[in-house]
């Protein structure tokens, strides 16, 4: 099948960057993901490929194959503008073709069977073909935008294929840039704060703003975000140009794990959007009772395949030094964190089992294929199961099965993989070089059975490298979940033709816990005689969002005294405690006329069930002939449909809603108010709709 592949090279740098008199307002490399960016579009067969690009770096491809339906291709850029003046369109881009005695792709100067156009609003600006490439390997390309001055523009690369031979065509280090300036400029430079905190910390950023226009700068706004959440806003002041401010801002860690920080400007007269917010600034968020000692260099681009783990072959070992310099600490260790890349098409089975050893040893180096260090100097810290089968790049956190005690001297971290039947290709951890040192050694091999540990055979490598860690030490403080506070239950009997019973759970809110996010409420029952047997309790409900919870059951089970327990869930299913509620009897309702009257009134009976998806049953009687309204309306009082509006007889009526507006459309998720109006009558009650 003859196919040529279009590469695009990109990761979005939304920052102002001023570079050898070039205002850069647009920058993409594609380090930062491995699917395509936000904000691009496609057609054709494209995806995201890794190590194509200048210096090992990520590939934006697309396909084109004729035979396969795939003749053309084409990338867009997310919409710019407008232009100011003197802005020029620079990237790099190197072709390649299919070498079979190679057994891969090399650069060439010839580019036979393949036309790639250069599109701006349509307009096609520069051709890439056999005419007008002749370089074997990457070539700068300028390409002078001033005309589209003033403009929004829409950038794109068109590919085609006329089935000669495989083709590739990279680009790299896509930029737009001015060598003028905006007369309405404000960029954030810089935010800067702690990186690694604990949870419930008391942090402060500073976000540096600059005023990179002609003009002066007033009236906007700086606003720090945690990921969609905003923690704070703050007015502008007063810039002159080429003059800076820093922004100072408080915020406490609420959230495990990676917080994405992010500053932005708003001013209504910036006449460039593409450097008012500033790169993602990581905090790594800790437990209480943590230390992160973090070993190699974060901006590595170079992956490995053979350590820690191997995924390449159907089981691996690997021994790994951490100098005693790198460490600098001590403590008991607790958890070590490595940074993975995962394949989207080879996803490493997630019962595949992993053991990790840890010692303490006197080498600097390993100095031959034999040199292990030996199996009884280890302690065993950690086997089980990890979450390697998550495409794309993510962090596994190891929490030890058995902490280790450090206190100085060089660490070994021996590493293995236990043999599976199958293996996965271009599945990569971030590693360092150590240049001249070869810090880490490897056995892998695709034969039955594990390695004998006691007897570790001629490695197949040494490498002068080592993966990228996260050591955490110290024993993580961890707060038990909150359970709700003052469960009640009531019953209540509503005497309208059928006597229907039901019993109300209510409760209040846990105290607001600084570690866990709180997502839902389930709540069970047990007659009095069973309150210890746990294993006798009935699950009446689970996700329950509100504050109160009907049980329609109530009518339904037998004479008896019962509890009710409400527990709350929080996030990565943390469960709190059981809170108990008061002991309530249930008696069956004695058709009494006397006591219990037919009575006809109008009235707005409620929905069942709530919350729901996809649909509920919004239940109503009027007394007396009448025109009857219901309408939907969201929190803020909008209205969002009118689901009945209709004359109706005396009498008692169901309607089944859908969940969708007066266009058809589904609704989002969420909690809405429904008001049902009829004669002198009006009630409204609320529904939740479930995701």
């Amino acid at each position: 099948m003859k196919k040529t592949i279009l590469t695009l090279i990109m990761a979005t740098l939304i920052i102002y960057i001023l570079s050898a008199n070039q205002n850069i307002f647009f920058y993409e490399d594609f380090d930062s993901s491995n699917y395509v960016p936000e904000g691009w579009s496609t057609t054709g067969w494209v995806r995201v490929t890794q190590d194509w690009g200048m210096g090992g770096t990520n590939c934006l491809s697309v396909i084109l194959d004729e035979e396969g339906g795939h003749p053309t291709a084409t990338v867009t850029l997310p919409t710019i503008g407008p232009l100011p003046p003197q802005a020029k369109l620079e990237f790099y881009y190197a072709l390649s073709y299919w070498d079979y005695l190679y057994g891969g792709y090399a650069l060439t100067s010839t580019v036979m069977g393949l036309t790639i156009q250069i599109r701006v609003n349509n307009q096609t600006l520069y051709t890439i073909n056999n005419s007008t490439h002749n370089t074997a390997g990457f070539a700068l390309r300028e390409i002078d935008l001033s005309s589209f001055a003033g403009q929004i523009v829409t950038i794109e690369f068109n590919g085609l294929e006329t089935g000669y031979d495989d083709i590739e065509f990279e680009v790299d280090n896509v930029k737009l840039y001015t060598t003028g300036m905006f007369d309405n400029d404000l960029a954030i430079t810089s935010i800067q704060g702690s990186n690694v905190v604990n949870l419930g910390a008391e942090e402060m950023y500073f976000v540096d703003v600059k005023n990179i226009g002609v003009n002066f700068a007033n009236d906007y706004v700086v606003k720090l975000y945690e990921g969609n959440t905003e923690i704070g806003s703050q007015e502008g002041t007063f810039l002159i140009s080429q003059s800076s401010y820093t922004h100072t801002f408080t915020w406490i860690a609420n959230k495990l794990g990676y917080n994405h920080l992010q500053a932005e400007i708003v001013w209504d007269s910036d006449q460039n959007l593409y450097n008012n917010k500033s790169t993602i600034f990581d905090v790594n968020v800790l437990q209480v009772g943590l230390e992160e000692i973090y070993i190699g260099n974060p901006d590595s681009q170079t992956t490995n395949f053979a350590v820690p783990f191997s995924y390449y072959y159907r089981t691996s070992i690997s021994q790994t030094i951490y100098l005693d310099s790198e460490l600098n600490h001590e403590g008991l260790i607790s958890e070590i964190v490595y940074e993975f890349n995962g394949s989207p098409y080879n996803i490493v089975d997630p019962n595949t089992n992993h053991r990790i050893w840890m010692a303490i040893t006197d080498k600097n180096v390993f100095t031959s294929l034999n040199d292990w260090v030996p199996y009884e100097d280890f302690d065993l810290v950690f086997e089980g199961t990890l979450p390697t089968n998550i495409p794309g790049w993510s962090e596994i956190v190891i929490n030890l099965n058995n902490t280790f005690e450090y206190s100085s001297g060089n660490l070994v971290i021996m590493c293995e993989r236990q043999y599976l039947t199958h293996f996965h290709l271009s599945n990569e951890f971030r590693v360092t070089n150590s240049t001249g040192f070869n810090r880490t050694i490897v056995a892998n091999r695709d034969a039955d059975g594990n390695y004998d540990l006691e007897n570790l055979p001629t490695a197949r490598e040494m490498l002068a490298l080592y993966p990228n860690i996260a050591i955490r030490f110290g024993v993580p403080e961890v707060e038990i979940p909150y359970p709700p506070q003052n469960v009640m239950v009531e019953e209540i009997i509503i005497p309208v033709k059928a006597y229907v019973q039901y019993a109300l759970v209510t409760w209040e809110a846990p105290e607001d816990s600084i570690s866990r996010a709180l997502e839902s409420y389930n709540i069970y029952r047990s007659t009095e005689e069973d309150e210890n047997d746990f294993a006798s309790w009935v699950l009446v409900v689970s996700g329950v969002t509100d504050l109160e919870y009907l049980d329609e059951e109530w009518g339904m089970i037998d004479e008896t005294y019962y509890y009710y327990y409400v527990q709350a869930e929080y996030s990565n299913n943390n469960l709190s405690d059981f809170t108990r509620s008061n002991l309530i009897e249930k008696k069956h309702i004695v058709d009494d006329s006397d006591q219990y009257v037919d009575i006809l009134t109008t009235t707005l009976l409620g929905n069942y069930p709530n919350p729901f998806n996809p649909t509920t049953t919004i239940s109503f009687q009027v007394d007396t002939d009448t025109n009857v309204a219901i309408e939907i309306f969201n929190l803020r009082g909008q209205k969002i449909c009118t689901i009945v509006n209709d004359y109706f007889k005396a009498g008692k009526y169901n309607y089944i809603w859908n969940g969708t507006d007066d266009n058809d459309k589904r609704i989002a998720s969420g909690v809405y108010f429904y008001r049902m109006n009829a004669n002198n009558y009006s009630s409204v009650r609320r529904l939740v709709i479930l995701k």
